[in-house]
């Protein structure tokens, strides 16, 4: 049990469990140090946590990429220092623009919050020789994606996988969320609210795709 800062509205809370608590875990173990260029796969709920995160870690450069322009926005409000939308970009000059931004080593960490097997070997090749890989989008089984093997062993790149987190992270999310509530917007991560008895138009809402997130309320 954990308590909550009663400073910190309930709206706010209600994404520490999950979301927020396994983007703190999964940059820990991904071992950001100061300095580091992260790029953030997908700028939904999950991958604009990441990107404040990532900053208040100490990242140096932070590159987002999604296909939604409003997502892209938000996210340099987040921290991001370059954002990259994928319908402007094919894969190859995806990559390259990322070597060019890092000075054509690659990143150090890439971080997956897309849920598509289609972008793990394009986030692979986007490492640096040595780099770090986590995965936390991809959660459905029996999803089939191509990752050459050789890319991340001839590169000594690590690939991490996390669907949970440890409890030491409830807390240390909680204080950040305090920490940094006024420096970030988290209020338009939320784009939607529903009470309860519209349950099913807010499901209509999220599967649309348009929402950043979708709140109900009791």
């Amino acid at each position: 049990m954990f308590r909550v800062p009663e400073d910190v509205p309930d709206n706010l809370i209600c994404a520490v469990k999950c979301a927020r608590a396994e983007v703190v875990d999964g940059l820990h173990k991904a071992g950001i140090v100061l300095g580091d260029s992260v790029v953030i796969q997908g700028a939904g709920g999950l991958g604009l946590y990441a990107t404040a995160v990532a900053r208040e870690m100490g990242a140096g450069q932070i590159v987002v990429l999604d296909k939604v322009g409003d997502r892209l926005e938000l996210a340099k409000a987040f921290g991001a220092d370059h954002v990259i939308n994928v319908d402007d970009l094919d894969w190859p000059q995806r990559l390259q623009a990322v070597k060019d931004l890092t000075g054509g080593r690659g990143a150090d960490v890439v971080a997956e919050f897309v849920g598509s097997p289609a972008v793990v070997q394009e986030g692979v090749e986007m490492l640096r020789y040595g780099g770090r890989y986590l995965w936390i989008g991809n959660i459905n089984l029996g999803l089939k994606g191509e990752v050459d093997p050789g890319q991340v062993v001839r590169g000594s790149r690590t690939l991490i996988g996390l669907v949970v987190y440890e409890a030491w992270v409830i807390p240390r999310a909680l204080q950040f969320l305090q920490r940094t509530r006024t420096k970030y917007p988290y209020e338009r991560i939320i784009s939607h609210t529903f009470p309860l008895d519209r349950i099913n138009e807010a499901f209509e809402q999220a599967f649309q795709r348009r929402a950043m997130r979708v709140s109900l309320i009791p």
